[in-house]
């Protein structure tokens, strides 16, 4: 019988502990657990704030690259219609050059500004050259072939052309040409 009230001793002390473990685990449940999901969700709102910032800063990033390239691509544009200036000084300098790729050579050059009375900010400008051009017929169109894909926006306007004397008895043409470029006011 020693043995039987010691059993139920135990029995009823197990039974006790497992209602005291239950009755701690509810008010666990009951006091941490909403806690803890509420913890969760910010947990997860977090998460979902930083990848909407990664992908805001990746999209940024990219901007900022396309951008940069674009800034690149306006220099360029800058060349072909330059702002706020005729940019004669570079035009000129453009066009011996491609005299002398051509092997022909240049004379007279007559720059006309349109008149700036009246003119609107923004409006394009127009800016008329006239010169003499001198050398053989396959260098001049040479020449005009590479004024064609010019960066710089180029109408060739008039070409006349006439014989002339070449050294050491070689013919050569000399050719009248008028042309029109532009810029941005």
């Amino acid at each position: 019988m020693a043995q039987s009230s010691s059993a139920k001793s135990y029995s009823l002390l197990a039974v006790i502990l497992i209602l005291v473990c239950i009755v701690l685990g509810y008010m666990i449940m009951t006091g941490y657990y909403p806690g803890y999901t509420l913890a969760q969700g910010r947990v997860a709102n977090a998460s979902a704030d930083n990848a909407r910032l990664k992908k805001a800063l990746d999209s940024s990033a990219s901007f900022l690259s396309t951008y940069q390239n674009q800034s690149k691509n306006s220099s360029l544009l800058n060349l072909a219609l330059p702002v706020k200036n005729s940019d004669m000084a570079n035009f000129v300098s453009s066009l011996s050059g491609l005299a002398t790729q051509s092997g022909i050579t240049l004379a007279n050059l007559q720059v006309t500004y349109s008149p700036e009375v009246g003119v609107a900010q923004n409006s394009i400008r127009t800016v008329d050259l006239n010169m003499i051009v001198s050398g053989p017929y396959l260098s001049f169109r040479d020449f005009m072939t590479r004024l064609e894909e010019h960066l710089r926006i180029i109408d060739v306007n008039k070409v006349t052309f006439s014989n002339a004397s070449g050294g050491a008895g070689t013919p050569a043409l000399q050719y009248q040409v008028h042309m029109r470029t532009y810029y941005q006011y």
